[in-house]
């Protein structure tokens, strides 16, 4: 799965410069959105449709990535102060997880009611204000140009 090798190189590479585990997940949101679209001609959605097997095993594959990553810029997030200290991370990056894999089903979110870039705008500004301190929440506030306390 060629797409999930890129992906994964391109997260790989931004988690490897960032400095800011905020805007680097900003900056993986966006990278991803690139190669992923959000309707039933995606590569992820056809092979849930005709090979179950498959897609299960890559959904496993995801999972266990996407927990690592996750888990690590909440270590970089905690050790900064810019992420609560008393997380549990394993929690963390598994309610992560389940909630990006909910909000691609397109029954509970039709893209015509919630648009692929809107819909992962608001989920991750909704992850982070769970998790940010204060001085986390002054960084996420600059990016999406809100002042939500």
């Amino acid at each position: 799965l060629k797409i999930s090798d890129t992906v994964c190189g391109g997260i790989d590479k931004i988690c490897s410069t960032s400095s800011n585990p905020i805007e680097e997940l900003y900056d993986i949101k966006k990278m991803v959105l690139q190669y992923i679209k959000g309707d039933k001609t995606s590569p992820i959605h056809q092979l849930q449709r005709y090979y179950p097997r498959v897609y299960q095993k890559v959904n496993a594959i995801q999972f266990e990535y996407m927990k690592e990553c996750i888990n690590k810029n909440l270590e970089l997030g905690m050790e900064q102060g810019l992420y609560r200290d008393n997380l549990d991370k394993d929690f963390v990056s598994r309610i992560y997880h389940v909630g990006l894999q909910g909000i691609k089903d397109l029954h509970l979110f039709p893209n015509t009611q919630f648009p692929v870039q809107k819909l992962h705008d608001q989920y991750l500004d909704y992850h982070l204000r769970g998790i940010v301190t204060p001085a986390g929440r002054k960084i996420l506030n600059q990016i999406t140009n809100t002042n939500h306390d």
